[in-house]
């Protein structure tokens, strides 16, 4: 059992802990924490010694049937310096700082009017950078953990790091991300220098004029962040990521890996491996883009072979509308006799679980349209539900060995099965990847194999290498 007393601005803390509970009070004087915390220890059969801790000298107290004993010693808790408030003991302090990857004083947060300069988050933005801290420790852990990171250093230390934000809003998120790997080397937890080059795209000509003014006033360490005007199909159409990064090191883009795609699982590997070069770094960005428009930059990311692609998915309209259809169908036959309703129908009675069905099978339609590219695909609530209600994110992490024939067609599937299972009859992402979702003639004839992979990840990875050869990215 231990009492502590404990100096407090205001006054003194004394804590009591034993085995069954422990108690907390909070008394202006020494003396007042000292009769409250020891008069009951002394009246009680349960305690016969007592040992008070402070920063000028322990005291302990024995007791021996009628007797007590009082006996003085050093401090164990030496002073060692502290304020002159606390007569130059040492402060213990109970509010410990947490460890966080991005201070909340930093100057951009100051200028985005998410805190002040003390740090402190401003009114009503406290869940905001929550977020915004808690989207840079998962950036972060996603990029220092990328295959082609974690294969090796490269010859160069120096890594570019290329990041693309679209739908980026106010950008807390985009300024997050760049100002975090723009620190100096080591100041990510990678030991690596990396050379950031950082675009924001936004449909608000309000937002970008502002963001891009932002990012000129902010000066050193903000140089490659820039904002565009643009939607994110339009951005995406007229942009090639890989080409883009090609051009600032003043080389070509290299299309070996797509034409490659088809001749085989080890050679397109390999040949994508070296096209896209041991020190660079892709990473696509889109949180909360509406609807579809989350599958429009998933698409983008896949076409242009992005490392890491990182989504946090809203409004999911796209198949709510057909599960809701396929429901009344289900109901209708139903009524007129010997049709069973939906296999779902109990669980689609309510509109609040409609909702999230819709949200649940997207995302995994999403999911496994992404394994089809190659892609190991995490998912999970990057933060808590308090702070945001689209707290989701699908994350793709591009793998350094393709899946095998018989695993995509596997894949395609499963795809085609959950589709079937909720009525979905077109998804967005599926047109992109060319991955039809009702089985081909071949499939129902039983003929698909590893000649004939079906139109699941095979078709998929030969539509996006097609696509990829010209260097657009069609709407």
């Amino acid at each position: 059992d231990v009492t502590k007393n404990l100096p407090l601005r205001s006054g003194h803390l004394w804590t009591e802990e034993h085995e069954e509970a422990s108690t907390v009070g909070d008394f202006s004087t020494v003396d007042a924490a000292l009769e409250a915390a020891l008069s009951p220890l002394l009246d009680s059969d349960r305690f016969r010694r007592a040992r008070l801790f402070s920063t000028t000298g322990d005291v302990e107290l024995k007791l021996k049937g009628a007797k007590s004993k009082v006996h003085s010693q050093r401090p164990t808790l030496a002073p060692s310096g502290g304020s002159a408030a606390l007569g130059g003991a040492r402060a213990a302090t109970h509010d410990r700082a947490k460890a966080v990857l991005l201070e909340p004083s930093a100057p951009f947060l100051q200028r985005l009017g998410v805190s002040g300069p003390d740090g402190k988050p401003r009114a009503g933005m406290s869940s905001k950078l929550r977020q915004i801290q808690k989207f840079v420790e998962v950036l972060d852990r996603l990029v220092t953990k990328a295959p082609r990171i974690e294969a090796g250093p490269p010859p160069n230390p120096t890594r570019k790091l290329r990041i693309v934000d679209v739908g980026c809003g106010r950008a807390y998120l985009t300024f997050a991300a760049h100002h975090h790997f723009s620190a100096p080397p080591g100041g990510d937890g990678t030991g690596l220098k990396w050379e950031v080059e950082t675009t924001g795209v936004e449909l608000r000509v309000d937002l970008v004029d502002e963001t891009n003014r932002i990012a000129r006033d902010l000066g050193a360490g903000f140089e490659g962040l820039s904002f565009e005007l643009s939607a994110i199909g339009d951005y995406l159409a007229a942009t090639d990521l890989r080409s883009a990064a090609a051009d600032t090191r003043g080389g070509e883009p290299d299309t070996r890996a797509a034409s490659a795609a088809d001749k085989g699982t080890s050679e397109a590997s390999q040949t994508l491996a070296d096209a896209e070069g041991a020190g660079d770094l892709l990473v696509l960005v889109a949180l909360h883009a509406c609807d579809t428009a989350t599958d429009d930059a998933l698409y983008c990311g896949v076409r242009n072979r992005a490392d890491v692609i990182v989504t946090a998915p809203c409004c999911h309209k796209e198949v709510r509308r057909q599960l809701d259809a396929a429901r009344a169908r289900a109901a209708r036959k139903a009524q007129i006799g010997g049709s069973q309703s939906h296999p779902l129908g109990d669980l689609l009675r309510f509109g609040t679980f409609r909702e999230r069905e819709a949200e649940m099978a997207t995302d995994v339609m999403r999911a496994l349209l992404l394994e089809m590219a190659d892609y190991d695909v995490q998912v999970f609530e990057f933060i808590g539900g308090e702070h945001t209600a689209k707290n989701v994110m699908v994350v793709g992490i591009k793998r350094q060995e393709a899946r095998s024939q018989s695993e995509l067609a596997a894949l395609g599937d499963r795809f085609r099965a959950l589709c079937s299972l909720h009525g979905v009859t077109r998804q967005k992402l599926a047109t992109w990847m060319e991955v039809p979702i009702a089985a081909t003639a071949n499939e129902k004839e039983g003929r698909s194999g590893a000649a004939e992979p079906g139109a699941g990840g095979g078709a998929a990875r030969r539509a996006v290498s097609a696509r990829k050869g010209s260097g657009f990215f069609p709407l």
